[in-house]
């Protein structure tokens, strides 16, 4: 329960970032999807029931915020975490098929969600790696605390 908590706290925290301090410090261009980047995080720690639930909540607390249909932002999200859990589980593990598939996740939830930009969208796709990248940066971080707390 103390886990499910803390998930929920964080991701309200980031959800409120993304969508109110973010974009109006950098303009309306800052999309980079911060809840989609914590939960994609926890994949590289080799946490995914954890990211499964993180962008669930995530998604729950963006459609609520955005104003957008409740469920849409969590099953997207949802299922892209789980892509790339399989992707990672079957095909390719590392960092490279988790930037790309990261990438190609936070891009359609550009599209669908936010509706910013046409379908093919250089800015879009430069937001979106940096999404995944940010993922990355985040799990080197989440490492050195588990490594520390052990």
């Amino acid at each position: 329960m103390k886990k499910i908590l803390t998930l929920i706290f964080i991701n309200i925290i980031f959800a409120l970032l993304q969508t109110a301090f973010f974009p109006t410090l950098f303009g309306k261009q800052a999309l980079i999807n911060w809840v989609l980047a914590l939960g994609f995080a926890w994949l590289l720690v080799d946490a995914p029931v954890t990211a499964l639930k993180s962008v669930f909540v995530g998604g729950v607390i963006l459609d609520v915020l955005l104003g957008t249909r409740l469920g849409l932002s969590s099953l997207i999200m949802t299922a892209g975490v789980y892509l790339l859990i399989l992707v990672r589980n079957y095909l390719f593990r590392g960092v490279i098929p988790h930037l790309v598939v990261g990438t190609i996740v936070a891009y359609i939830y550009s599209l669908v969600i936010l509706a910013k930009g046409s379908p093919v969208d250089l800015l879009l796709l430069v937001l979106a790696f940096v999404s995944a990248l940010i993922s990355y940066l985040a799990s080197l971080v989440f490492k050195q605390i588990l490594a520390s707390r052990s």
